[in-house]
């Protein structure tokens, strides 16, 4: 029995990662908000310690070209955006 991790379509917590806009909670989160630019937390992160949001909303997404595409559109003035991106772990035990 190997304590590699096997392949998951899913990702884990850690090499999961969001990508927001205008979710706002910490220092970075709220001035990042401000400028209207996109962050990226670790599923992880936004699971265990959320940021608490202000806006009575936030719209939950799969595609991160959203976020990025709001950003240019609406900047600061888009709705909080949250859009989960799943990095696959691959490994070789040979």
């Amino acid at each position: 029995m190997s304590d590699i991790p096997e392949e998951n379509s899913e990702g884990d917590e850690q090499s999961s990662t969001t990508l927001t806009l205008n979710l706002r909670g910490t220092p970075v989160l709220d001035r990042m908000a401000d400028w209207g630019e996109p962050s990226v937390l670790t599923l992880r992160k936004l699971t265990r310690r959320p940021p608490v949001s202000t806006a009575s909303s936030v719209r939950i997404g799969k595609n991160p070209a959203v976020p990025a595409a709001a950003a240019d559109l609406h900047g600061p003035h888009s709705a909080p955006l949250v859009c989960r991106q799943v990095c696959v772990l691959t490994l070789s035990t040979s």
